[in-house]
């Protein structure tokens, strides 16, 4: 009876055994289920000139819609554009409402604190930002990777946002000299790559964003962010040494 006890006892275990590992096959396909969606889901988005991959304010995150930028009828949220991003103020259509530029001079606002000697930098600065939410081709080098339900809508809680070595580098170069504030750490400079998953992922920052740098697109569909930027050469009153 004991052996047939412990016969039985093994049975259990193999039967455990059985079960952990189909466990872990079920996590395993859940995952790739994901992965399969979140391909399918990027594959089936409108990637060009005009086009957003979110828009309007989801409880201080931006709503998904893979939509025509519209235009911006408030004259304070124009002035905020002219503002914060002036190099987008003549676009006619954006990817932001009046909500979201309100949220943006108050998150840019932040950083401004800590550039208010270095015009350069500053700006510089705000483009990144202002195109990450406002920029009228959004979809061209912004993806969504993370969202929840929000009522009756999906909103973006994480994105990947593509740009050129090239641009990174002069956006970089122009607020080095303050990087020790911006990243938080006093005793360094802290290096391009931690300066860039600061701005994406700080105190101040309600959706977070993973900047991936390169000198070629991932995919056919994405485009690297770049413009022309304010260099350091440039000199007058406000305009720090990079």
């Amino acid at each position: 009876e004991s052996e047939l006890d412990s016969g039985i006892v093994v049975e259990s275990e193999l039967d455990s055994g059985i079960v952990v590992e189909s466990e872990l096959d079920s996590g395993k396909k859940i995952q790739k289920d994901r992965d399969d969606l979140e391909i399918s889901q990027q594959s089936s988005v409108i990637r060009r000139e005009g086009y957003c991959v979110t828009y309007g304010d989801c409880g201080g995150f931006p709503c998904i819609s893979n939509t025509p930028a519209k235009s911006l009828s408030s004259p304070e949220s124009l002035t905020i554009l002219a503002e914060m991003c002036p190099h987008l103020q003549n676009q006619g259509r954006y990817c932001c409402d009046g909500v979201q530029a309100e949220i943006i001079k108050k998150t840019i606002s932040a950083a401004d604190i800590l550039l208010k000697t270095c015009t350069i930098g500053k700006i510089n600065l705000r483009a990144v930002v202002c195109d990450l939410v406002c920029s009228p081709n959004q979809s061209q080098f912004v993806e969504v990777t993370q969202s929840e339900k929000f009522d009756d809508k999906s909103r973006a809680t994480r994105t990947k946002y593509f740009l050129s070595e090239l641009y990174s580098d002069k956006v970089y170069n122009s607020v080095k000299k303050h990087t020790r504030l911006m990243c938080g750490n006093f005793l360094r400079d802290c290096t391009k790559e931690q300066f860039f998953n600061f701005l994406g992922d700080n105190r101040w920052t309600k959706l977070k964003t993973d900047y991936e740098i390169g000198n070629h697109p991932p995919r056919d569909d994405i485009t690297l962010n770049s413009h022309e930027h304010i260099t350091c050469i440039v000199n007058g009153a406000g305009y720090c040494q990079c």
